[in-house]
C-alpha cells in the first residue's frame, strides 16, 4: 500500500470546486483519500464526502501502486 499526498492546484482543473464525492475516486481507481489538508495547513482526516476540493489544498490518498498509476491518470487528465 502506497499513501500519496496530491497538491489540488495539480489537478485536472474540472475538479476545483466539486465535492470529493463527485470526483468518484474510489469507484474509479481503488484509491481512498483519507485526509485533506486545507489552505491554512490544518488537517482533515477521512474527510467528509461533501467537502468541495479548493485551489492550495491537498489530498492525502492511499492506494494499492496500480491504484495510484490509475489515480494519477484519472485526475491528471
Amino acid at each position: 500500500i502506497n499513501m500519496i499526498e496530491i497538491k489540488t492546484n495539480s489537478l485536472n482543473e474540472s475538479f476545483i470546486g466539486e465535492k470529493i464525492e463527485n470526483l468518484k475516486i474510489f469507484p474509479k481507481t481503488g484509491c481512498k483519500i483519507i485526509g485533506y489538508k486545507n489552505q491554512d495547513g490544518s488537517y482533515s482526516i477521512n474527510p467528509d464526502e461533501r467537502q468541495p476540493i479548493e485551489k492550495d489544498c491537498c489530498l492525502i490518498v492511499f492506494g494499492k501502486p496500480e491504484q495510484i498509476v490509475a489515480l494519477k491518470e484519472y485526475i491528471y487528465l
